[in-house]
């Protein structure tokens, strides 16, 4: 096979390279995990504030919290249904940000259909997308 070598080492000329698949060039980037949470808590907020907004609390959580809790649930992985993402909201003690009526269940199950729009969706992308350059 014809190799090419360049700074970083040998590559294949016929492999396909990080941009022609949509990547950006930075993909190798690495961030530290200090540096990665800072740009989950202060990027993408219009997308933070609708997951908020899709929650529908009675007295609704901070963007912190949202943050956080989310920077936690994709570091873990990914609940597949309403019931995953109840244990993982009391996992992270949302209990405490709850009023009379509302339920974890109830929450989760919201924030399960949020995760399924295409707002979710690209949320849930930029989170993965920032937690997988950690380095730490």
């Amino acid at each position: 096979m014809n190799m090419l070598h360049t700074l970083s080492g040998p590559t294949d000329p016929g492999a396909a390279r990080p941009e022609d698949l949509g990547y950006p060039l930075d993909i190798v980037t690495h961030l530290s995990n200090g540096e990665a949470s800072h740009i989950l808590h202060t990027q993408h907020g219009r997308q933070v504030q609708l997951f908020i907004d899709a929650l529908q609390m009675k007295q609704p959580v901070s963007h912190d919290v949202a943050a956080s809790f989310l920077e936690l649930l994709f570091k873990d992985t990914i609940p597949a249904g309403a019931s995953q993402m109840a244990a993982h909201m009391h996992k992270s003690q949302w209990e405490q940000y709850l009023n009379t009526p509302e339920t974890l269940d109830e929450i989760a199950r919201r924030a399960t259909v949020f995760f399924n729009s295409e707002e979710g969706v690209e949320l849930g992308n930029f989170y993965t997308r920032i937690i997988s350059r950690t380095t730490d």
